[in-house]
């Protein structure tokens, strides 16, 4: 079985680009040369770089001196005459070669020089990727112009960009490419009549629009400036004719960023050096409008390279498509030399064909931001079965290790359909996607945006590129696509990563974020236990993994440290940290760990909040005096060292009792002197001192902790009916001393505190209060 190999290129640096154009080979070209005889030729190149050449490529050039045509040569990188007359000398026969160009660098300049013109125009600026949007069509000839052929009826333009059924317009590629996401509807101007073109008349030749020389075209405009406001006048005067004939009916800003959408300028006659190019630009002033909406994004499309006139090759639907690409966001796929081709026939923005073939999984994806197609991630090895893309969005993405500059993306292609009948072959595509390069397209490089991997890597013919009965391996054994089968239906494949090995990380499965309850408190034991698994990507929990797994903090208050066995053996892939607490003198706060061992990622635990240790106890609650006997409650709070309640006693006992010393010797504390906390705080509601006395102080005591409370008194309580009867009985002679009226007597009704009596007292009061006395 056959094994391919993927080459990568090296990196060049890049420019931005303002406008984008379209690339040309071997297009028919009459040039006129200074003694008036017409010279058949060829046009190959885009609106940025274009050459002349003769049947057998050798490159000519005019003689800017002279104005005759001359062959080329290269000096210092740059195209210069000789004085090699086309016509009256053989190329071969005095030396010179065919096929050449400046290097890449010098036609990067040639571009850059476009960037220095393109104030005010912003590339983000583009046509509506999704719905359904207007294009607008004018038709421009020139001054020394006829009209448009009658026997290129209306209908065959109307066709080209709104054939419907089963014909190549631009209406049904962008429904078929988009998947049915985005329909496209071209109204034109000036409207038609009796079948025929009719078309806005320029009033310049059109030598105005081209390059000058001084012999065969004095007219023509002579620097970049000049001809960017040569072609930007025409656009505005053939939209300032029609803008009126435009009503309000027709939506020309579909996605309502303030825009006409997009308008296509037909111009008269054949290709030709400089503007009369087909290319994609921008007005660069928001002054010419229709209905109101300034014209920014604009499509130069030219008569013969769509319908035909000259005998070269029609473009066609396919220039209509490649450029209208530009409109919605495209970049180009080709170099800007054409020396090279990344791409090739496998994607319209690389080359545009008659019928167009579709734009590539990846474009699709990237530049409508998913709009019309998402890639699926291939990481863990599989089989995978997949439809051509032309009536499938699928495509695949190989994920790469992150610090990679690139990635591969693969998708089914074949010759199925009306728009993908003309590709080179058949077969899964894999295209490499340079990351340094995403959103500039391949014009300016290497590296490519996009490359598409052929046998032997390189730059070798991509028509070899598609993929059907065989494996293929990357350079770095990075991963292998093993089984791939013969196109049919779907085409199938094994997806296996060799290379870099699997990940493998820690998963939490439980812990402390799991309690119910009181939170975590500092210095406690920590509950549920931290415990944690063994994970490798695709496999998931490697149930047959040992090996040591040590535990850190990751987050916690400033001073805290743990304590515990912080390094413990997985067996089968799991392991516990049982005695783990986390200890410090410090606030409350949040709380991560983190796990590690030798050859996975570091996990990261879910954060939990840890309530800082108690420090001390508090009275929050006490009386200030208490009658003997009565009832009163106290409320003692566990405080941490910042001074900030902490529930870490909470469900511990905390005891209070009479200190020793104060109050009342032999006084008593009765009630519910043992309470649990909860809630940071321990509450005693029916706490009670039988005995009057003054400094009472209670000790509250919990895990080796204590807190005394202010002195306050214990008060004698006022004397009742009872105590009065008892006295009055005693004086009397009836009853035997006894009872409290004569050791605690209130005489307060008296005026006069009387504290602790005698019983000669407590019968004189007693007689007193009767009225016997």
């Amino acid at each position: 079985m056959k094994r391919w190999l993927f080459v990568c290129l090296v990196a060049l640096p890049a420019f931005l680009i303002p406008s984008r154009a379209c690339w040309i080979r071997n297009q028919p070209y009459t040039a006129v040369d200074a003694d008036g005889i017409r010279v058949p030729l060829f046009l190959s190149g885009d609106e940025y770089f274009n050459r002349m050449h003769d049947v057998d490529d050798f490159t000519v050039v005019r003689d800017p001196d002279t104005g005759f045509l001359v062959y080329a040569v290269l000096k210092d990188d740059r195209l210069v005459p000789t004085h090699y007359r086309i016509g009256r000398n053989l190329p071969r026969s005095v030396g010179l070669k065919p096929g050449i160009v400046p290097s890449d660098k010098t036609i990067r300049g040639y571009r850059e020089r476009f960037v220095k013109l393109g104030t005010g125009v912003d590339d983000s600026i583009i046509a509506p990727q999704t719905g359904t949007f207007t294009n607008i069509v004018i038709f421009v000839r020139f001054a020394d112009q006829e009209e448009f052929p009658e026997t290129t009826p209306f209908s065959t333009w109307d066709n080209l960009f709104n054939g419907v059924e089963n014909t190549s317009s631009l209406r049904n590629y962008f429904k078929e490419t988009s998947y049915n996401k985005l329909t496209i509807n071209s109204i034109f101007r000036p409207l038609p009549g009796d079948g025929k073109v009719y078309s806005f008349r320029n009033l310049h030749k059109r030598d105005y629009f081209q390059p000058f020389n001084a012999v065969t075209n004095p007219i023509g405009y002579t620097t970049d400036a000049e001809r960017k406001t040569r072609e930007h006048t025409l656009i505005s005067a053939a939209v300032e004719a029609y803008y009126a004939t435009i009503g309000p009916e027709v939506d020309v800003d579909a996605d309502k960023d303030g825009r006409v959408d997009n308008v296509v300028f037909a111009i008269r006659g054949a290709v030709g050096p400089g503007i009369l190019w087909p290319h994609k630009w921008q007005l660069d002033t928001d002054n010419v409008k229709i209905n109101g909406k300034p014209v920014r994004v604009y499509n130069f499309q030219i008569e013969e390279n769509v319908i035909g006139g000259t005998g070269g090759p029609v473009d066609g639907v396919g220039v209509l498509c490649h450029e209208m690409g530009h409109s919605l966001g495209f970049p180009d796929l080709y170099r800007g030399s054409g020396t090279d081709n990344p791409v090739g026939r496998w994607d319209l923005m690389a080359y545009n064909q008659n019928p167009p073939q579709h734009i590539g999984a990846y474009m699709k994806a990237h530049y409508t931001k998913n709009k019309w197609l998402t890639l699926n991630d291939l990481f863990c090895p599989v089989a995978v079965s997949v439809a051509p893309l032309r009536s499938n969005a699928v495509g695949y993405r190989i994920v790469s290790p992150p610090e990679a500059e690139t990635y591969c993306v693969v998708e089914y292609r074949d010759r199925g359909g009306l728009f993908d009948a003309s590709l080179p072959g058949k077969g899964l595509i894999i295209t490499r996607i340079n990351k340094t390069r995403e959103s500039k397209g391949n014009y300016e490089g290497p590296p490519d945006e996009v490359y598409v991997c052929r046998p032997g890597g390189g730059m070798g013919d991509p028509a070899n590129a598609a993929y059907a009965n065989t494996d293929f391996d990357d350079p770095d054994d990075a991963f292998r696509l093993e089984n791939i089968s013969d196109p049919g239906d779907n085409i199938t494949f094994t997806y296996n990563r060799l290379e870099p090995p699997l990940a493998r990380w820690f998963e939490f499965w439980d812990g402390p974020w799991n309690a119910y309850g009181p939170r975590p408190c500092a210095g406690i034991t920590l509950q549920p236990p931290v415990c944690v698994r063994a994970m490798e990507q695709c496999t998931g929990y490697l149930y047959d993994y040992s090996g040591p797994v040590d535990i850190f903090l990751s987050n916690a208050p400033d001073g805290a440290y743990l304590t515990g066995t912080t390094t413990v053996d997985m067996t089968f892939g799991e392991a516990c940290f049982i005695d783990l607490a986390v200890a410090g003198n410090s606030g409350s706060g949040p709380v991560t760990f983190t796990v590690s061992a030798s050859g996975f990622y570091p996990a990261v635990s879910l954060s939990f909040w840890l309530n800082a240790a108690m420090f001390y106890l508090e009275f929050q609650r006490q009386p200030v005096y208490a009658e003997a006997g009565e009832v009163f409650d106290c409320v003692v709070r566990a405080l941490d060292k910042m001074g900030s309640p902490t529930s870490c006693a909470d469900w511990q006992m905390c005891v209070v009792s009479i200190v020793p010393g104060t109050g009342t010797a032999d006084a008593s504390l009765s009630g519910s002197t043992e309470r649990h906390f909860i809630n940071e705080q321990a509450q005693f509601p029916d706490l009670s001192i039988d005995l009057p006395g003054t400094g009472y102080i209670l000790k509250a005591e919990c895990a080796g902790f204590y807190a005394l409370s202010q002195p306050f008194d214990i008060l004698q309580p006022p004397y009742g009916a009872g105590d009065i009867v008892d006295a009055l009985l005693v004086s009397l002679g009836n009853r035997e001393v006894t009872g409290p009226a004569f050791t605690r007597l209130n005489v307060t009704n008296e005026g006069q505190s009387a504290g602790r009596v005698d019983t000669l007292d407590a019968v004189k009061i007693a007689r007193k209060v009767a009225g016997w006395e």
